[in-house]
């Protein structure tokens, strides 16, 4: 099985020659090569061996996830915001492509950007659930079209699952 090299040890803003991408990620001259033959592109034709570090940082994020990283808690990694966040409830979209798989696209809750990941159907729920989870949604739950929020604090309100798992399947609230 192939070693997984942590891409944080790279610093974005430095530029790194073979010998320091040895020494920091503890490979050898060969790995080196074949990560060049992979697509690690050095920092121009005329210097081959100096090595942006955010290169480095978005070749081996690309080499360990890739497929996308897998969801955490409903959430999709979001690349630009180097973060798990939420999508925008109106721009999920679900492709199933084989036994237990599904492709997820969606936008950034924050920056908009496009998000993509391959999950398996026991992640689809929580992804879907998580993208109801907005504000925005007031006047849906006003008309009915949304289920009712229960607030558990000043600042803190959830929704019942059974309730969003009706929304999911029907397109209707079930306590409406």
């Amino acid at each position: 099985m192939p070693r997984q090299h942590d891409p944080t040890l790279s610093r974005h803003q430095w530029v790194y020659d073979r010998r320091d991408v040895s020494r920091i990620f503890d490979v050898g001259d060969s790995t080196i090569s074949s990560w060049i033959q992979g697509g690690l592109e050095p920092v121009d034709g005329k210097r081959p061996e100096l090595f942006a570090g955010h290169t480095l940082h978005h070749f081996l994020n690309r080499r360990r996830w890739p497929h996308g990283r897998p969801p955490e808690n409903g959430r999709l990694y979001c690349e630009p915001c180097s973060g798990f966040k939420t999508l925008v409830p109106d721009s999920v979209s679900v492709t199933a492509l084989d036994t237990g798989r599904h492709q997820v696209t969606g936008k950034c809750t924050d920056c908009h950007g496009a998000l993509k990941a391959f999950v398996c159907t026991r992640d689809l729920t929580g992804i879907q659930e998580r993208s109801f989870n907005n504000p925005r949604h007031t006047p849906d739950v006003k008309d009915g079209r949304f289920p009712k929020p229960v607030k558990l604090g000043p600042r803190i309100t959830v929704w019942r699952a059974d309730d969003i798992r009706a929304l999911i399947a029907n397109g209707t609230a079930a306590s409406a």
